[in-house]
C-alpha cells in the first residue's frame, strides 16, 4: 500500500519522520479518519475544520491553513493509487508536529502531514460490548471535540475490551455516567424516546453522531434526548448502535451479558434515511 507524506507518494513502509520530535515525545499532533465510499467522501469539509482547529489548539500557527482542494485531490489520488476507487476505505490523515523534543514552541513550527488509504470490510456484524475500568478524560483537561494524537486511554479501553473477548469497551465518565466506547458514540432507544449521552459527559461529539442526531430529528414519530445516564437506564432498550465516521452505524447485540435486538422497523427506518442522506451528501 502507498502513503502520502508532505503531499509526496511513498511505499506505506518507506515513510519517515524525526525520531526527535514534539510529535514522538508526546503524541503532539492531530488526525481525522473517515470513510470513502467508492472513491466519493461524506462531509470532508467538517473533518478538515476539525483538523485545522486541532493544529490551532496545539499552537500551529495562524498562517497554516489547510488548503482543502490541494487535500481533496491528494486524498482521491492515493485512494485510486491503492485500488480501492471502487471499493469502500478508510482514509487517515494525521499531521504530527515536527518541532524539537520540549515543551518550548518555536516561532518557525512545522509539521508532517501523512495520509493513508486502506479497505475495510463492506459489511459488518453486530458488537458486543462491555463496561471497561478506564474512564474518559474531562473536558476541562483537553477539548474533547478535537482527535488528538495523544488518546492513549482510548487505546486502553479497547484493549481491556478484548482481554474480555468484547468487540469494543463501554466507557463511563469520571462521575459514572455512561460516555462511549473506545470508537464510537453510543445511542440507544425505548418506545419512541432516543437517548444518547450529552456534552457533560465528556464524550467526543462525533461527525457522524451529528448526523445521526440529524436524521432523527426528521422523524416525527421520536423524541430524542441528551442527558446524564447511568449504566441500568440502558438495560430495558430496545436497540442500541454506535456511530463513527468509518462504520457509520452499527447495532450492538450485547451489553455486559444484557442483549439486544439488532432487527426492528427502527432499524430500517433509521438505515433507509442514512442512505438516502449519503446519496444527497456524498462528493
Amino acid at each position: 500500500m502507498k502513503a502520502i507524506l508532505n503531499g509526496d507518494l511513498f511505499e506505506a513502509e518507506e515513510v519517515k519522520i524525526s525520531a526527535i520530535s514534539a510529535g514522538v515525545y508526546y503524541g503532539a499532533g492531530c488526525f481525522e479518519t473517515f470513510r470513502s465510499y467508492s472513491g466519493k467522501f461524506l462531509h470532508l469539509d467538517k473533518h478538515f475544520g476539525r483538523l485545522q482547529r486541532g493544529l490551532r489548539w496545539l499552537g500551529v500557527p495562524e498562517d497554516y491553513e489547510i488548503n482543502s482542494d490541494e487535500l481533496r485531490n491528494k486524498i482521491r489520488s492515493l485512494v485510486a493509487e491503492n485500488g480501492l476507487a471502487n471499493k469502500d476505505a478508510r482514509v487517515r490523515i494525521q499531521v504530527i508536529l515536527r518541532e524539537p523534543a520540549g515543551y518550548q514552541i518555536p516561532d518557525n513550527l512545522e509539521v508532517d502531514r501523512i495520509i493513508t488509504a486502506e479497505p475495510i470490510k463492506a459489511k459488518e456484524e453486530p458488537v458486543n460490548l462491555c463496561t471497561v475500568p478506564t474512564r474518559t478524560i474531562p473536558f476541562i483537561c483537553r477539548p474533547p471535540e478535537l482527535k488528538l494524537s495523544n488518546m492513549l486511554h482510548y487505546r486502553q479501553a479497547f484493549r481491556q475490551a478484548q482481554l474480555k473477548d468484547c468487540d469494543d469497551g463501554l466507557m463511563l465518565n469520571r462521575g459514572g455516567f455512561i460516555s462511549e466506547t473506545s470508537i464510537s458514540n453510543i445511542f440507544w432507544i425505548k418506545g419512541n424516546r432516543i437517548y444518547t449521552p450529552s456534552a457533560a459527559c465528556d464524550i467526543l461529539p462525533g461527525i457522524m453522531r451529528n448526523v445521526v442526531i440529524k436524521l432523527l430529528n426528521r422523524m416525527d414519530s421520536y423524541e430524542i434526548l441528551e442527558g446524564e445516564y447511568q449504566s441500568p437506564e440502558i438495560d430495558d432498550a430496545d436497540q442500541v448502535w454506535l456511530t463513527n465516521s468509518v462504520r457509520g452505524i452499527r447495532w450492538v447485540k450485547e451489553i455486559d451479558g444484557q442483549e439486544y435486538s439488532t432487527s426492528s422497523d427502527f432499524r430500517t427506518e433509521l438505515e433507509r434515511a442514512f442512505e438516502s442522506y449519503k446519496k444527497e451528501h456524498l462528493e
